[in-house]
């Protein structure tokens, strides 16, 4: 699980944040039983405990049905062969290493691409919910519905630019691969301009942190 943690091509602290799911020692709700109980519990519901699963795929003041959806749209721009979209469960998020697509209509080499993809954007979504959630309780601020859109259409767009930088030298096939991962991305333009930079642009930038 660890091996393949590490290869996932996301932010440091975007891994430490799942590993520290795998493990249940994210600090909120059950971590606080029994010594700070006034920080177990969310405040959109009476007696709702804040555990990791309530954060990310439960609670609205995280605005997590509007990100989803979201993360389901950006799933499904289109593109010739595309598996059907799976919101995940949190076991699906929290055994993310171990996620595989598995879809009989494409070749085994396609499925793999699109399982990277998958991940990237489950871990990019999960991770703006998570910050969105920390703003509100820690820093006592709410962001706009305006932005929560907005966050992951941005760390989607750094994660394609940091990409594109890393195979600039690289071989063809690595470059192929990189296409079919995130090309139709960059060319679709209707909806998703704030994805859709200009290839040279994508392939000139040097990688962000």
């Amino acid at each position: 699980w660890w091996k393949k943690l590490r290869r996932i091509p996301i932010q440091t602290k975007i891994k430490d944040f799942l590993w520290k799911i795998a493990h249940e020692i994210n600090r909120c709700g059950p971590y606080f039983k029994g010594w700070k109980e006034e920080n177990r519990w969310c405040k959109c519901k009476p007696n709702q405990e804040e555990t990791m699963k309530h954060i990310l795929l439960e609670c609205n003041l995280n605005e997590v049905e509007l990100l989803w959806k979201e993360a389901q749209r950006i799933w499904e721009i289109p593109t010739e062969e595309k598996p059907k979209w799976k919101k995940p469960e949190y076991k699906n998020i929290k055994g993310l290493p171990l996620e595989e697509i598995k879809n009989k209509e494409i070749d085994k080499e396609q499925n793999k691409i699109w399982t990277k993809r998958y991940i990237n954007l489950i871990a990019e979504t999960a991770w703006v919910i998570w910050k969105i959630r920390n703003n509100r309780v820690i820093n006592e601020e709410i962001t706009p519905r305006t932005a929560v859109t907005n966050q992951l259409r941005e760390a989607i767009r750094r994660r394609i630019i940091i990409e594109a930088a890393a195979i600039r030298w690289a071989k063809e096939s690595y470059k192929e691969k990189f296409e079919q991962k995130w090309g139709h991305l960059i060319e679709h333009n209707d909806e998703n301009e704030e994805l859709s930079k200009p290839k040279k642009e994508l392939h000139t930038r040097e990688p962000e942190q």
